[in-house]
């Protein structure tokens, strides 16, 4: 077995202090968080707003139309509504959020 040098030791204690940091453990929170509100905004897409549009949509199912072989503009249409959801919902909070902040500054 190899002895650890103290130059080893030290990057260990580097990179343990490098991860415990706020904003790297605040980060991973975040992507997580993020993860779990896409599929939230996915649900209420595909269970909530498209059966209330799909009646409109001749041919039913919008998320499986295709234009030629293989291209599959339904589930592009559906990603972009997906994500300007997700950044709406966002802007709304951000904007709350420094209202918020603005209150407390005066």
């Amino acid at each position: 077995m190899e002895q650890t040098t103290k130059e080893d030791e030290s990057f260990w204690q580097e990179f343990r202090k490098f991860i415990l940091k706020g904003n790297v453990v605040e980060l991973a929170i975040a992507v997580v968080v993020g993860g779990a509100f896409g599929k939230i905004t996915t649900s209420v897409v595909n269970d909530v707003v498209m059966p209330l549009v799909n009646p409109m949509i001749p041919g039913g199912d919008w998320r499986t139309l295709e234009i030629g072989p293989g291209v599959k503009v339904g589930n592009f249409a559906g990603s972009v509504l997906d994500f300007l959801i997700i950044s709406l919902v966002l802007f709304l909070c951000i904007r709350t959020l420094g209202r918020i902040h603005s209150r407390g500054s005066k």
